[in-house]
Order: C-alpha cells, then sequence, then structure tokens
C-alpha cells in the first residue's frame, strides 16, 4: 500500500514537472516567434502557433511520461523491442495530435467568444504556455496510467477524432452521399487526415 502511494506521488511529480517545463517552453516560443499584437485564432494567430506547440509538448510530454516509467507497464515487456519502439512512438503521435486538436478547439471557441480580440505578445506567450503545460501534465499522466483498456479506448478515440476531423475539413460537402471511404479518397487536407489516421490507428 505504502510502496503504491510512494509510486503515484512520484508519477504525479513528474507530471507537474513535465506540465512546468512546458509552460516556460511555450512561453519562450509565444515570446519569440509571436508579433506585437496577433489575433486569437486564424492564420499566423496566437492559436495557430499555440495548437503546433501543444501537439510538440502532447507528445513529448507522453514520450517522456513513459520511458522513465517502462517498468510500471508489464504488458509492454511482452512485446519485441521493434513494435515496442513503434508502439510508444505511435501513442506519442497520437497523444500530440489529441492535444493539437484540443487546443485548437479552445482557441476557435474563446475567438468565437471574444471576436476582434487581439492578444500582445505577453499575453498570448502566457496562454501557449498555459496550453503547453496542460498538454504536457494530461499527456504524461495518461503514460503512467496506460493500461491495454485504456489504450483501446484512446485509439477508438483517436479513430472517431480523426473521422470527424476528416469531415469537417473535406472539401466536398456531399462526400456523405457516396460512401465513408470517399474522405480517404479527396486530394485536399482531408484525405490526408483520413488516410494518416487509419495507417497510424493500424499502427498502434
Amino acid at each position: 500500500m505504502a510502496s503504491s502511494l510512494t509510486r503515484t506521488s512520484r508519477q504525479e511529480n513528474s507530471a507537474l514537472l513535465l506540465g512546468g517545463l512546458g509552460f516556460l517552453v511555450g512561453a519562450a516560443f509565444g515570446l519569440i516567434l509571436l508579433r506585437p499584437h496577433s489575433a486569437i485564432f486564424g492564420q499566423g494567430s496566437v492559436g495557430e502557433l499555440g495548437a503546433f506547440v501543444a501537439l510538440f509538448g502532447g507528445g513529448l510530454g507522453f514520450l517522456i511520461g513513459m520511458l522513465t516509467g517502462r517498468q510500471q507497464h508489464p504488458w509492454l515487456a511482452r512485446l519485441s523491442r521493434f513494435r515496442r519502439g513503434v508502439d510508444i512512438a505511435g501513442l506519442a503521435i497520437v497523444h500530440g495530435l489529441f492535444a493539437f486538436f484540443a487546443a485548437t478547439a479552445a482557441y476557435a471557441v474563446f475567438a468565437g467568444a471574444f471576436r476582434t480580440l487581439e492578444l500582445d505578445r505577453y499575453a498570448g506567450a502566457f496562454t501557449i504556455g498555459l496550453v503547453c503545460a496542460i498538454c504536457a501534465y494530461v499527456s504524461a499522466s495518461s503514460a503512467a496510467s496506460m493500461t491495454t483498456e485504456s489504450l483501446s479506448v484512446l485509439v477508438a478515440s483517436f479513430l472517431v477524432v480523426g473521422a470527424l476531423g476528416s469531415a469537417l475539413s473535406s472539401s466536398d460537402p456531399q462526400w456523405w452521399l457516396q460512401h465513408f471511404s470517399a474522405l480517404g479518397a479527396a486530394a485536399d487536407r482531408s484525405g490526408v487526415l483520413f488516410n494518416f489516421t487509419l495507417i497510424l490507428t493500424g499502427l498502434v
């Protein structure tokens, strides 16, 4: 019982540390790359940079959390070294993409609530640091508590989110009149997203 509590406390401390580092890295990117004043969402906005920083923070947070706690995942030990590496890398990408989608959605909602508002470099950097911190913390916590059951839920959720994102970004508003695989046949970003989602889900 005591060892379990100690391990849980250590995992939480590691996740908090990664979250703190994520805030510093995200804020630094914001201070360096943002213009003096930027829109919340859209091309060249705080949200665009924040989403890509969240992708980096979420993926790296999971990767570090998984590599530092491999002994806590006996199901990984049963896999070959190559398969284990592919699974960990694929799951890191999945977490990074989840962070990207979540950050994009959050910035889009705030942009709709505060229309025409522009953030200065420091306010924008703070929001980017906060987003990166949350993504790194959540991904590291996910890595620490990863089980075969939670892995199945994660992969299924990623498949649904990826397919929905592909449908929302499709250039053909009537794709649903054909068949579901029509999303993957498109020559735009929706087709790339749909096919990438299927490939990554299959690998993991």
